[in-house]
Formats: C-alpha cells, sequence, structure tokens
C-alpha cells in the first residue's frame, strides 16, 4: 500500500489571505497528464523539456527533439512528424542541447573516420525543427584538432559571434579548450590561436562544462568540473571570467579564476541568472537516505554565496523573477518502499526558505500518472513555469512496463491563488483515519446548509452533499473509493472554509 503524507489541493490558511494551491491541468493532455509511451531505457527516451515563448515546449532526447503543443500533442509542423532526429543527420553524440535566438544547437562529437577518433561537434537547427543551411556545412559544424574533442556548451557573444566550450581526451588528462566561430559557422582566426584557446584549469582532469553565459558585454563566465588531485573524492566547481578575446578578467578574484570548495561529491546543474550562479552540490550516494543536496546561489559580482538545503534530491530547478526557486525531486524517505516513489515540488523564497504561500507548507507531493486506478514509481526530469503553469517531465514505472519499464511522462498543473474565504481547521475532524469502509465527520457547530466535497489526489470531485440541518457527526461511505490520499472540504452558510485530509486504505 502506498502512503503520501503531505499533499495539497485546495490549500488551508490560516493567518495568511492568499495561497496558492496545484490542480492537474485538464486542457492538457488525458486529465493533465501526457503519457509518451517511449520507455526511459530505450532510445527514445525524453530527459527533460524546454519551455518556448509561445507556451510550445520541446522534448529533449539523447538523439531527438520533438516539439509538442501547449495542450501536450506533438506538433507536426516541427520537423518531420514533430521530430528532429539526430541519428539521420550525423554519426556520432550529443552532450548538451541549447535554445538560444529560437536556433536550437546541439553539442557533441562526430566520429571522424579517417583518424578513428571524435571531432567537436555544433549541430544548428531552425525553430522549425530542419538543419540550418546557412551555418558551417549544411548546418553541421565538425572541428578537429586531432585530440579527440567533444563540445559540451556555447554562447552568443553581443557581436554575434559563437564562443563554443569543450573537452579534448587526448591522454593523459582531458583538458578545457576554447573556439570562437563568427555566426555563419567559419572560425573566428582573430581569437587567440587561430580561433582557438587551451586553458589548464584542473591538475588531472577536466570532468565536464557546465555551463557558459555571457554575464556582461563582451565578458562571459565558463562553469566547469574537475579533480584537483588523483586521489581526490570530491570534483571541484571552477568559474572562469574571460573576455571575447579569449583574456582572462583579473577583476574577477584577481585571476579571472575561482574555484568554489565542495561539500559533496559533486557539483551538477549550473544556471546563471543575470549577475547570480545557481549550482546544486549533492551526495553520491544515489540509493541511500542520506542523499543530501544543497542549492547554492552566488553573486558573480563579489564571490558571496547563500546555501540552502533542499533535503535529500534534487533534479531540476526554475528560477522566478523575484529570484525565489521551485525545485523538483524525488521522495527518498521512500526508498524502501520501492515501487512507490512520489516527487516533490518545492518552493524557497529569495532568501531559501520554504515559501509557505506555496500550498501552505510549501511542499507539494504528487504522482506523475496517477489516474488509471494505480500508483507509480516515478523519477524527477525538468521542471517549467510560466504564467500559472507548471510544466514537470520525468518517468513512471507502470505496471505493464515490468521492471525498470519507466516511460517518459509529461504533466502540467495550474496554480490557483485562494482568498477570501476564511480557513479553518479545529471545528472539524475525521475518524478512523486511516480509514477502509466509511468516516465520521465531527462538524462541531458549522453552521447550514453547508457544502460538504471529497476531492482526490488530482483535484477531482469524487463525493459532494449538502448539509441542510445543524449536526455534530455526519458519516460517508468511502468503501468505493481506492486506496490515496483525499481532501475533505466543507464551505458553511457564512461563507468559512473547513478542511481535513484522510487516507483511505
Amino acid at each position: 500500500m502506498k502512503k503520501i503524507f503531505l499533499i495539497t489541493f485546495l490549500v488551508s490558511i490560516y493567518t495568511v489571505t492568499y495561497c496558492q494551491s496545484l490542480i492537474r491541468d485538464n486542457s492538457f493532455g488525458n486529465q493533465g497528464i501526457v503519457n509518451t509511451n517511449y520507455l526511459y531505457n530505450s532510445g527514445n527516451a525524453i530527459y527533460r523539456i524546454i519551455l518556448l515563448n509561445d507556451h510550445k515546449y520541446i522534448g529533449v532526447g539523447s538523439n531527438r527533439i520533438i516539439r509538442f503543443n501547449e495542450n501536450g500533442t506533438k506538433d507536426t509542423t516541427f520537423g518531420i512528424n514533430g521530430e528532429f532526429q539526430i541519428s539521420q543527420q550525423i554519426n556520432g553524440g550529443i552532450y548538451n542541447i541549447k535554445l538560444i535566438n529560437d536556433s536550437f544547437y546541439f553539442l557533441g562529437y562526430i566520429n571522424n573516420n579517417n583518424s578513428n577518433s571524435n571531432d567537436g561537434l555544433i549541430l544548428k537547427v531552425t525553430y522549425n525543427g530542419l538543419l540550418d543551411t546557412t551555418f558551417a556545412n549544411n548546418g553541421i559544424l565538425s572541428y578537429n584538432i586531432n585530440e579527440n574533442e567533444a563540445f559540451y556548451d556555447l554562447d552568443i557573444a553581443s557581436d554575434n559571434k559563437i564562443i563554443g566550450v569543450g573537452i579534448k581526451k587526448s591522454y593523459p588528462w582531458q583538458k578545457l579548450f576554447i573556439a570562437k566561430f563568427n555566426a555563419n559557422g567559419t572560425i573566428d582566426s582573430s581569437f587567440q590561436n587561430n580561433g582557438y584557446k587551451e586553458i589548464y584549469v584542473f591538475p588531472m582532469a577536466t570532468e565536464k562544462i557546465e555551463n557558459i553565459s555571457e554575464i556582461e558585454n563582451n565578458k562571459f563566465i565558463i562553469a566547469c568540473t574537475g579533480r584537483m588531485n588523483i586521489n581526490d573524492s570530491y570534483s571541484e566547481l571552477a568559474l572562469l571570467k574571460l573576455d571575447t578575446d579569449g583574456n582572462f578578467d583579473l577583476s574577477f578574484n584577481t585571476t579571472g579564476t575561482y574555484i568554489m570548495p565542495s561539500y559533496r561529491p559533486f557539483y551538477s546543474n549550473v544556471k546563471f541568472f543575470g549577475n547570480l550562479l545557481y549550482v546544486v552540490n549533492i551526495d553520491n550516494n544515489i540509493y541511500g537516505v542520506n542523499y543530501d543536496a544543497t542549492l547554492f546561489k552566488m553573486n558573480l559580482l563579489d564571490l558571496t554565496f547563500q546555501a540552502t538545503l533542499i533535503d535529500r534530491d534534487n533534479s531540476d530547478y526554475f528560477i522566478h523573477n523575484d529570484l525565489s526557486v521551485s525545485v523538483l525531486s524525488m521522495n527518498r524517505d521512500q526508498v524502501n518502499v520501492y515501487p512507490n516513489r512520489n516527487l516533490f515540488i518545492k518552493k524557497y523564497d529569495s532568501n531559501g526558505n520554504l515559501d509557505n504561500s506555496f500550498c501552505n507548507t510549501g511542499i507539494y507531493e504528487f504522482n506523475l500518472s496517477d489516474i488509471n486506478n494505480y500508483q507509480t514509481d516515478d523519477l524527477p526530469g525538468s521542471i517549467a513555469i510560466y504564467d500559472d503553469k507548471i510544466l514537470i517531465s520525468g518517468q513512471s514505472q507502470i505496471p505493464q512496463s515490468g521492471l525498470f519499464g519507466f516511460n517518459c511522462i509529461f504533466t502540467k498543473f495550474s496554480q490557483i491563488t485562494l482568498a477570501s474565504d476564511t480557513f479553518q481547521k479545529d471545528k472539524i475532524s475525521i475518524a478512523p483515519n486511516p480509514a477502509s469502509d466509511y468516516i465520521k465527520v465531527n462538524l462541531k457547530d458549522i453552521s447550514s446548509p453547508a457544502s460538504i466535497k471529497i476531492f482526490n489526489l488530482i483535484g477531482q470531485v469524487v463525493y459532494e452533499s449538502i448539509i441542510l440541518d445543524n449536526v455534530n457527526e455526519l458519516q460517508i461511505k468511502i468503501d468505493n473509493l481506492r486506496s490515496s490520499l483525499y481532501l475533505l472540504k466543507i464551505i458553511d452558510s457564512n461563507n468559512n472554509v473547513y478542511d481535513k485530509k484522510f487516507l483511505k486504505e
């Protein structure tokens, strides 16, 4: 039996006047859920989403991207039947996909059959899902410096030139390199050594390029991870500030570089927001209960930072304009109740405190595909927010998929702001709780007439009635409800609102 401990549909508030609650957006897919039927452990998997300005969104996989309409249907005007497949264009691999100025850039490597090694790859795709034939060789840029190189990220400078960052993997250690290209994909030979600059960051190896962003006019920051010593168990995060000519900005920590101390084995998910950098520092004990994670917010102007403990897990996060942060994660406390793990959305204010105006506690727990009379084991993917909508991607193990048969799922919530009603909790109680056949609701002087409703996990009304007379107790049969968490809500004749949660076994 699956037990869910925190869930809010229509939020109870006490001293707060306005509070946000979530319900599934029924205009999206099937009752707010889109099952792509792509298995997570297959080549068709979708790992994250990119939200577009027109509220369409891109599902990003390892070898393709798919564009979906706002309602969750595939946008067949994009590419070929809604998809752009990498494997049809190159023989290689993709490490990153980035959307800049309505163009998609695919970064990775392409196999070089002549040298039996890999060349760096930047592939440019138009907003409509077609190769941009005005860029490089019909949309494909292959970069060869004979050292088994690959691109991991890029940014477009103010002069519209492309700054590509990669790793060359020649023996004995991986090293970071920068290459600069003109807007049409030709090399900018005026940059450093014929368009190329090698940077020796870590004595042992640069492991990953996390992000690059132009944070000032003609100045950009590169974030990368690596190890200082061969026996180090922790990775370090290095920040490099350079101008678009490839020179270090010595006003940044006097050397142009800053090594951020590590508190847990590795860093991930670096994002820039103006002059702020956000990064998650996380434990690598991914199946243990001590899977702690910390979200750091660093001011890149003075290198001060703020740390927020985001409990046991993190998958993705969204930065709001007011610098509050919504975090998508998995309930690692449920590691021993596999296969019934839920997902969380946690909202933190700009100071790193849980925002109690979001679902009363700052936390919303949910199941990705809890609409078909079963509950599933879920893995988080990514989160995007616009207007009053929250779009989530993840993987859900449905029973017919078998062991490790995780389907890629999208779900969308609408945020509802509740106001003006007075919410109270102390005038009603429910027993037994948990219950299996019936519940008794003790009403304690609720003024009649009053409406009573019971909501399920996705905000649907599964029971409703009217209380015409003043009564102290009401018995409700619930034997026809499936095992789950429910919310009972009462609105009395004075427009007071009362709610209680109960668990149906």
